[in-house]
């Protein structure tokens, strides 16, 4: 289990870096078009917004259900937020 945890830890730590590096804009968007034109363009600030919004639901979740798993939080607690 720990194992697991440590796995997804890593992907989402991984994936902040990622937004990091959008936002920084020291990574950009190549957009190609069906002609093979490349375009490079930053990231637009409200999907990075977005994009972090969901990061931190993922770790959420992650983090509850390892808390389910180590027996701390009670199951029935849990179904509520397994809904969203």
């Amino acid at each position: 289990m720990f194992q697991d945890f440590n796995e997804r830890a890593k992907e989402v730590s991984q994936y902040f870096m990622l937004l990091k590096t959008l936002e920084q804009e020291t990574t950009k968007l190549v957009m190609v078009s069906q002609s093979g034109t490349q375009k490079i363009k930053p990231m637009n600030s409200e999907l990075i917004k977005t994009l972090k919004a969901s990061g931190f639901l993922l770790s959420s979740w992650l983090q509850l259900n390892i808390k389910r798993g180590m027996g701390i939080l009670p199951v029935h607690r849990l179904e509520a937020c397994s809904t969203i």
